[in-house]
């Protein structure tokens, strides 16, 4: 799938190559394809990952018109699931970025917006600007809530949802989360 999205007969196995020279001199190396995200991690594991971030897709360019490129959460939930576990069992550690909580809540307590763990801010440049906090930013001029978010046991930490997701699937899938049993 890699290279018919790229365009690129083979670019998935000089990406492979790649990861392993850029994760043997210490680099972050990013890579998505969620029907095979399990397979990726553990590639990625074993070209020398110690961290996987897992990265939902943003809705912009073209993935804001195709429903083919922006697939529902709660399809993709299982194969985050999966590459989660994947990522444990070999004792990696593991992120998810840019989920609503309520769309994994066996992993909310993964999602960066959650995890105070990490404690450091990622600073990006969006069009030009350069933001401290990427997360803030996203949060404030990318996402949306709904008023039944404001119950979400999970809330606190979330996000929200993409408002192009929003526009594209709906409100259906996110349910408020009831707190976890004492």
């Amino acid at each position: 799938m890699h290279d018919d999205l790229c365009g690129l007969p083979g670019g998935f196995s000089r990406a492979l190559l790649g990861i392993e020279h850029a994760t043997s001199r210490g680099c972050t190396v990013r890579t998505n394809n969620y029907r095979l995200l399990a397979a990726t991690v553990g590639r990625v594991i074993a070209a020398g990952a110690s961290h996987v971030n897992i990265s939902s897709l943003m809705p912009a360019g073209r993935a804001a018109a195709d429903t083919a490129l922006m697939p529902r959460y709660d399809v993709v939930a299982p194969h985050v699931a999966a590459a989660v576990r994947v990522a444990f069992d070999h004792g990696v550690a593991a992120t998810l970025e840019g989920f609503p909580s309520c769309a994994v809540p066996d992993f909310a307590h993964l999602c960066l917006a959650r995890d105070e763990r990490h404690g450091d801010q990622i600073t990006c440049l969006i069009h030009g600007n350069v933001w401290q906090n990427h997360d803030s930013h996203v949060a404030a001029t990318c996402k949306a809530k709904r008023a039944s978010c404001a119950s979400c046991a999970l809330g606190d930490g979330c996000g929200g949802v993409y408002g192009p997701y929003v526009q594209m699937h709906g409100w259906d899938e996110f349910q408020p989360q009831a707190a976890a049993a004492a």
